[in-house]
């Protein structure tokens, strides 16, 4: 790892650390008891550098011996304190497939217990903590958690007759604990799980001082200046020391107030129990079988989503044929877990799956600071489409690996040709003077396509003149069937006008109410355009007396005139309603 990767990693452990502040018993009265110690002295150079030599040397050997597994956790009693030898020194866990379904985004927070991913909510939001400095790196903000569920094979090592202990990391940070089964393949009547923890205190800065208050500690500088001293507060700031720990009421000491911005380092004699590197499941499993055993964790997690990424390139209409419309679509896959996915089987699930909406949720705009990666397999490569339920699921063609805080996609379709007919909207509701420019496509195979679309955004695009392409609207469409129409919304219109007025106003018998309407719509081209205009009634119970063109009812409050604007004119459309 070079100085510059070295640097950045410590910049994102260091910003991972931002959590909530400590409290402690006597804090309204730690002010006074702090001001009445005097400052700790600086040690003398030469032991400042034996101490520091001492202590590397030692952090080394541990290391070398951890790393190399020489040291193993100890035995400790079984269940019920009653003494029963629980074996795990030689337990030892490989990975062998993973598979994620993830269901699709969802506007709805889904109500899953999430205990690390709602911890660090805070810490996201900068309600306490220090906030990350690593240049270019923007800090995730909550968002809808979406819904996966993860199957994870592994396979046991070395279980003995009996309980063993039996540690599963790598797990997502938004785990729900809930959710989690257990099945060993190889003994599934034998074999089950008597006692599971989700163990999710992880060792970063922040915590390492969290659980080091009122014990002894060792600050560096930049300039190699060592400050000893029992830890008796701290804050995204400062930290501050005392000669001794502030339960020794009799003894008197000497405070210091040191800056976290100048500490180089930071020394703790004794690493505090129950943290952790990674969010760890620890089961203490019960097998009558010992040696391997294939096992399958199953569980659901939180903040991992997908949608449907669509480009649509507008090819304009030669006379009076329809345009159309080139569609390429892509699986959008945003990992927010905690956790990376790598080399897993991904499948989609396409459809709206009942979810219970969690009152007390964070809704916020879509995270930032993720990567993207696109991969473009070759037509060959598509995903492949089951149905499952009342939903579609897709499989992706090959293993690929979904790092967190990253968004990937991946090709879903392509569909060139599809016939598109341009129509120009009027509705108050939408915009009261300016007409939407909307492309009527049919799903259908004789028309390209004949596929059921996932929901998603659809970005449009022309070509000008000299061939550049041009974005020139945006639009999304919900989960669509096959032989369904989609009324697809590029923007407005600038060569076409209209407006809406209320006429005239009568009561021709007591409790009635007629009303004339009328809708103004000005064509400025030289070629005539399709034209619908949508008028929202002000009651469910209504006649339409007299009107000056066809008009079709759309529900039960709106009506729809479907009219020819001819080149460089104006049509004006007015009927009048009775209200009961």
């Amino acid at each position: 790892m070079g100085p510059g990767e070295q640097e950045r990693l410590e910049h994102l452990l260091d910003a991972a650390g931002a959590e909530a502040q400590p409290t402690h018993n006597g804090w309204e009265s730690l002010p006074d008891r702090l001001a009445q110690l005097p400052q700790l002295p600086r040690q003398p150079r030469w032991r400042r550098t034996a101490m520091a030599i001492t202590a590397a040397a030692a952090a080394i050997v541990t290391g070398a011996l951890i790393l190399s597994g020489l040291l193993v956790p100890s035995q400790e009693p079984g269940p019920g304190g009653t003494g029963e030898v629980i074996a795990q020194a030689g337990v030892v866990v490989r990975p062998l497939k993973l598979e994620l379904t993830i269901l699709s985004e969802s506007s709805d927070e889904a109500t899953i217990y999430m205990p690390m991913a709602a911890n660090r909510t805070r810490a996201e939001q900068g309600i306490s903590g220090r906030a990350p400095s690593v240049p270019g790196i923007v800090p995730p903000q909550p968002s809808t958690s979406g819904l996966a569920l993860v199957k994870d094979r592994r396979m046991i090592l070395n279980l003995e007759a009996g309980i063993n202990v039996v540690r599963f990391s790598d797990v997502a940070a938004s785990i729900d604990p809930t959710s989690v089964q257990f099945v060993s393949t190889t003994d599934p009547q034998g074999t089950h799980v008597v006692e599971q923890s989700f163990e999710y205190d992880l060792a970063t800065a922040d915590r390492l001082l969290a659980r080091s208050l009122e014990t002894r500690i060792v600050c560096i500088d930049r300039d190699g200046t060592e400050f000893a001293g029992y830890l008796v507060s701290y804050d995204a700031d400062h930290l501050i020391l005392t000669s001794h720990p502030l339960a020794d009421s009799g003894a008197t000491g000497r405070t210091h107030t040191l800056s976290r911005k100048d500490i180089e380092a930071i020394r703790i004699d004794r690493l505090p129990d129950g943290l952790t590197a990674t969010p760890t499941l620890v089961w203490k499993i019960e097998t009558s079988k010992p040696g391997e055993h294939d096992t399958l964790l199953t569980y659901i997690c939180g903040r991992v989503k997908w949608r449907a990424d669509y480009t649509a390139r507008i090819v304009p209409a030669v006379g009076d044929q329809d345009g159309l419309l080139d569609i390429q679509g892509w699986v959008t896959i945003d990992n927010g877990s905690g956790a990376t996915f790598r080399d897993a089987d991904i499948k989609l699930v396409a459809g709206d799956v009942n979810r219970i909406r969690d009152p007390w949720a964070v809704i916020s705009p879509q995270a930032t600071g993720h990567v993207g990666i696109m991969e473009q397999p070759g037509p060959e490569a598509l995903p492949r489409r089951e149905e499952l339920f009342e939903y579609h699921l897709y499989h992706l063609p090959r293993p690929t690996t979904l790092r967190h805080h990253q968004i990937k996609q991946i090709h879903l379709l392509r569909c060139d040709g599809v016939r598109a007919r341009r129509r120009y909207l009027f509705d108050v509701a939408r915009d009261p003077s300016r007409l939407v420019v909307q492309y009527l496509v049919k799903n259908t195979e004789s028309n390209h396509l004949g596929l059921p679309l996932p929901k998603g955004q659809v970005r449009f695009f022309q070509a000008d003149e000299d061939g550049d392409l041009h974005f020139v609207g945006l639009d999304r469409i919900d989960h669509t069937p096959v032989g369904e129409e989609l009324a697809l919304s590029s923007g407005f219109a600038s060569d076409l006008a209209a407006e809406q007025r209320q006429v005239t106003e009568r009561r021709p018998a007591p409790g009635q109410h007629a009303v004339v309407m009328e809708a103004r719509l000005r064509n400025h081209r030289d070629k005539p355009v399709e034209a619908r205009y949508v008028a929202r009634l002000n009651s469910s119970s209504w006649e339409i007396l007299r009107s000056s063109h066809p008009w079709l009812r759309m529900d039960h409050r709106t009506i729809s005139f479907d009219v020819k604007l001819p080149p460089n004119s104006e049509t004006v459309i007015q009927f009048e309603v009775l209200y009961q």
